[in-house]
């Protein structure tokens, strides 16, 4: 083996450490101590997140260890190999990238990089804000933020606005001319969401509500329904009514019940939505009713005759009365219309004395009874009342006709009216009656003053008077 002298061995320490391997390999010892500084690597991924699809670019440091060296590059999970210092990769998954160097006197040293995969951001959440908007008013709507994103971009109707927030996760709106949807869509570099998106109706001021439905009268403490067609676009509605009555079902719909007071008022209504009240108010002025009060005494003769017909029996109309309803004693019937404040009646052969009742009647239920009472005789033999002949005249006065009726049974009937001083104004004759009978005459024209009706049934004779004015 060849040795050095102590100059050479200074001079070997000189080299580099490629003639030192070669003097090796010779056989030649070196004395000397030589110096072999320990390896080490460090390994970098630039960028170390990629989106799916996209490029890395592996780097290796290495510093101390003796050249040439030896690079070897793989991955876990496995796929990935390389012999270059710098090798570019494109992972599909997170993947850590593992490099090997081994230098000239077989020293090795590994590192690693990272480099984790991106996706697009996942859709936004449901938007929160109002899905009914006034015409010309803000509204604002936001998201949670969505991992990942790094921008988001919104969009509404053609001719609304976003005032701010473009670009963030809450927006300003004004809304000025169309409806339809609001939307975002989240971003990064690894490109889009898919959108999220809210459908928002856009109103105006409700209008006016149309006329009030009910009765005109409402009965005291009585329930009463009021309604009115529903108006578009409406949310609710606002009654009012009077003091002493109160809405007990349907306060704010299109139809209410109300409870009524004692006291006549008016009952009205507003529409109502989001963008504020109708412009007008519809009202209705209800009268407060109550039971008719009980007629007045009844006016017509405390006596009648068996088998006469056309007593009268009246009294003045009752203010709130709709209808009338009277009774009879047995075999007292009604001669014409019977719903009336003035009756004509009809006491037969087998009639009886009692009571004649009458009341009023209105929505409001029943008045209470007015009483007469008649004496019914059989007046055979009294003259002119025989036969079950008789007749009325009505009414007395009179303006511009009378009624005649009555009844009987004859071959022929005779109508005469004379005036007082006995001239004939009416003379007139009627075949064959049998039973209830009536006759009406035009008095328009005629004098005032006091007229004489005479009516002949065969041989029985009945007058009345009566006045025209």
């Amino acid at each position: 083996m060849k040795k050095y002298t102590s100059s050479q061995k200074n001079n070997v320490k000189t080299q580099s450490p490629a003639f030192l391997l070669w003097l090796l390999f010779s056989g030649i010892v070196v004395s000397a101590q030589v110096e072999n500084p320990e390896i080490t690597v460090h390994a970098t991924a630039t960028p170390g997140i990629i989106c799916q699809g996209s490029q890395t670019q592996l780097n290796v440091e290495v510093s101390g260890g003796v050249a040439p060296f030896v690079y070897h590059w793989s991955s876990n999970p496995p796929g990935f190999s390389s012999g270059i210092a710098d090798p570019v990769a494109s992972p599909m998954i997170p993947t850590w990238f593992i490099v090997d160097v081994t230098d000239g006197l077989f020293q090795t040293g590994q590192d690693s990089a990272f480099v984790d995969i991106a996706d697009p951001p996942p859709p936004p959440g449901s938007i929160t804000g109002p899905g009914e908007v006034c015409n010309y008013s803000h509204a604002t709507y936001s998201i949670s933020p969505v991992p990942g994103a790094w921008s988001y971009s919104w969009s509404v109707p053609e001719g609304d606005t976003i005032e701010n927030g473009q670009n963030t996760t809450t927006i300003d709106v004004l809304w000025y001319s169309a409806e339809g949807p609001v939307s975002v869509i989240a971003g990064n570099d690894c490109g889009n969401s898919v959108q999220s998106v809210l459908a928002v109706l856009l109103l105006d001021t409700v209008t006016d509500p149309g006329p009030i439905v009910s009765p005109d009268t409402a009965c005291k403490l009585r329930e009463i329904d009021f309604s009115i067609t529903p108006v578009t676009g409406s949310t609710s509605y606002f009654w009012t009514v009077p003091p002493d009555a109160s809405i007990v079902e349907g306060e704010h719909g299109p139809t209410i019940e109300v409870l009524w007071g004692t006291m006549s008022g008016q009952v009205s209504v507003v529409a109502h939505n989001i963008c504020g009240d109708s412009h007008h108010t519809s009202v209705k002025t209800i009268i407060t009713d109550s039971m008719p009060e009980p007629p007045a005494e009844i006016a017509g003769k405390d006596t009648a005759c068996m088998g006469e017909s056309g007593y009268s029996y009246s009294f003045p109309p009752v203010g709130n009365a709709k209808h009338y309803i009277w009774s009879l004693p047995a075999g007292v019937s009604f001669v014409g219309n019977t719903d009336t404040n003035s009756v004509i009646l009809r006491f037969s052969s087998s009639a009886v004395s009692g009571n004649i009742t009458v009341f009023g009647q209105n929505d409001c239920g029943d008045g209470n009874l007015t009483i007469k009472p008649v004496l019914v005789r059989d007046c055979t033999g009294i003259a002119g009342k025989n036969s079950g002949f008789g007749f009325s005249v009505f009414p007395n006065p009179a303006s511009d006709r009378i009624n005649i009726s009555g009844h009987g049974t004859g071959s022929r009937l005779s109508i005469r009216i004379s005036d007082i001083r006995g001239k004939p104004v009416l003379s007139t004759e009627k075949a064959g009656i049998t039973g209830d009978f009536q006759i009406q005459q035009d008095v328009t024209g005629w004098a005032r003053g006091i007229y004489f009706v005479r009516l002949t049934c065969d041989q029985f004779t009945c007058d009345k008077k009566i006045i025209i004015q």
